[in-house]
């Protein structure tokens, strides 16, 4: 009798072990989604908001120049309206993996909603902003997506301190940069829009 209850016990202690691991999983898991797009792996608004608390108490301390940009997706609704919202997903997903092969280490790159994407550049200029912008705009229009077509994507850039007066909102970075890119629509898409338009 005594070594059927070790058995017992010894099958009950493995079930107790597979749940609790089963659970650190779920919980992994869940502090995983509340930070990352599920679709991209990008990080999601949700790790945004925590993340411009943050940067901006560091940025008012230190005052290190900071960039954001933000990008879409150009005729997004085309490549849906054509090939399927699986499509659509999928060239959402492979956007996303460009973006992080060509950003650094130190870089924040989300993914903002539907086809836009957003990039926070702590302690980068605007110029050197630029320059990863330029490198994921060629890399996804030279990308082959199977779509018989160019994809392409508009861009526009933002810094702290040239943009803003103070180095408080990075609210205000992003809504300038989102500016930026719809000027980028309206002069032809596929292109980086750094200033505001003169005249």
């Amino acid at each position: 009798g005594l070594k059927f209850a070790f058995w017992e016990f010894f099958s009950i202690y493995r079930l107790i072990r597979q749940l609790v691991n089963r659970i650190n999983r779920l919980i992994d898991r869940l502090e995983k989604e509340a930070t990352v797009d599920i679709l991209t792996g990008l990080y999601n608004r949700n790790f945004l908001r925590k993340l411009t608390v943050e940067l901006t108490a560091l940025h008012e301390r230190v005052r290190k120049p900071l960039s954001t940009c933000m990008i879409d997706i150009d005729d997004f609704k085309l490549i849906n309206d054509t090939f399927g919202h699986e499509k659509g997903d999928e060239v959402l997903r492979r956007v996303g993996e460009i973006i992080m092969r060509q950003v650094r280490r130190s870089d924040f790159p989300f993914r903002f909603g539907g086809e836009e994407f957003l990039i926070l550049f702590p302690e980068t200029s605007k110029f050197q902003a630029v320059i990863v912008c330029e490198r994921i705009r060629n890399a996804i229009q030279r990308e082959d997506f199977g779509t018989g077509r160019h994809i392409t994507v508009s861009i526009g850039v933002a810094s702290m301190p040239e943009d803003t007066r103070t180095y408080v909102d990075i609210s205000e970075l992003i809504r300038i940069a989102d500016e930026r890119l719809y000027a980028a629509k309206r002069g032809g898409k596929n292109r980086t829009v750094s200033e505001n338009s003169t005249g």
